[in-house]
């Protein structure tokens, strides 16, 4: 029942004189039927009991409670970022194929981030890696721009804004961006809104794949021919709630 509102009770009751009731507790309150009834009432035979809910509560007589219709505390926006970088959280990728400069052992590996630090003047996030010759990357962030620390440099991991068949320089190499025309379906979950980075044109099968809100969800890491063999992995779990389609 909505504070504010008075209740008037058309119920006779019959009472004792104050001095002959008894009250188990300091308050009695009754919310049934838009009824409210509180202590201390002094009424002779057949009157009826009037109580506005109002001075109730401003007698500290009366117990609120959240109304039943009550709206639901508002939800979390949608995570509308390419890579959700937050103090703390992980993801767990599953390796296999193990081989080459990415030598991971088979099995689950975790990603975490560390924190931020500040480097040339940029700020950027820490990131454990899973595996591989570098334990720690650092990541500047901005919107859905990734750059990597590498070298006295920051090459782009992903450049802004994502446009399908976009190229740009990396280290010695070039990245190309190509829009995933369909959902992505990982162990994890399957993933909308999901761009595949591939070095271009001399190692097409070196690829990481990103989705919105996710993060990377997939790596390949070349055929049993490519120096960059080995190591691919897909996204299984990670500490936030995923945006993953229904099955």
């Amino acid at each position: 029942m909505a504070v504010g509102m008075h209740a008037r009770s058309s119920l006779r009751r019959r009472c004792r004189p104050r001095s002959a009731q008894r009250w188990r507790s300091p308050t009695i309150l009754a919310l049934a039927g838009g009824l409210a009834f509180g202590p201390g009432c002094t009424c002779r035979r057949g009157a009826k009991v009037e109580l506005p809910v109002d001075a109730a509560v401003e007698a500290g007589e009366l117990a609120t409670e959240t109304p039943v219709d009550a709206a639901p505390p508002d939800a979390a926006p949608p995570e509308t970022r390419i890579y959700p970088f937050e103090e703390g959280r992980w993801w767990d990728h599953r390796y296999a194929n193990p081989g080459g400069p990415y030598d991971c052992k088979p099995g689950v590996h975790r990603t975490t981030i560390l924190g931020r630090k500040t480097i040339s003047g940029r700020e950027a996030w820490r990131m454990k890696t899973a595996c591989g010759a570098r334990q720690e990357i650092a990541v500047a962030v901005e919107g859905d721009e990734l750059a990597m620390w590498f070298n006295g440099k920051w090459p782009h991991l992903l450049r802004a804004p994502l446009e399908d068949g976009a190229r740009w320089p990396w280290v010695s190499s070039r990245m190309r961006l190509t829009r995933e025309p369909g959902p992505v379906k990982v162990e994890a979950g399957t993933f909308d809104d999901c761009w595949t980075v591939t070095l271009a044109p001399e190692i097409p099968s070196v690829a990481t794949t990103y989705c919105r809100g996710v993060g990377i969800v997939r790596l390949r890491r070349g055929g049993p021919k490519s120096n960059y063999a080995g190591n691919d992995a897909e996204l299984v779990g990670a500490s936030f709630p995923l945006p993953a389609l229904p099955d």
